[in-house]
């Protein structure tokens, strides 16, 4: 007889935890992330620079930064309560778009669709 497998849950429900904390006193990786974000968007054309979407969004730490170069950007988070701290965070943003869910299927669709031309996924695999 086997013994009853058991499911193993991966990651870190950030429902529990004060996740924006974690970033204090982190300015170095906060620049470092910024530079390397600028340069990248910075070299892709204008017609490049449409939508973005960022899977794992967390509580749009990144997001201004978007903003700045894409017409459009969807943040994606699986966390109820990150994306509430990211909608108070960023409500002076008129071009982003919050949804909440895993959204495997939610990114099928979005580029099935058209609806966005590029993804980012960053420090997201603890949230899987």
């Amino acid at each position: 007889m086997r013994a009853k497998e058991k499911e193993i849950k991966v990651g870190v429900d950030y429902n529990l935890i004060d996740y924006s904390s974690y970033w204090q006193n982190r300015q170095y990786e906060e620049k470092a992330e910024e530079i390397a974000l600028k340069k990248l968007f910075s070299s892709l054309s204008k017609k490049k620079q449409k939508t973005i979407l960022e899977i794992g969004a967390g509580f749009g730490r990144l997001a201004a930064i978007y903003a700045s170069f894409f017409k459009k950007v969807i943040l994606l988070e699986p966390s109820a309560k990150l994306l509430k701290e990211a909608q108070a965070n960023l409500a002076n943003k008129k071009n982003i778009i919050f949804l909440w869910g895993k959204g495997e299927a939610m990114l099928r669709e979005l580029f099935r669709s058209g609806s966005a031309n590029l993804s980012f996924y960053n420090r997201a695999e603890k949230k899987c």
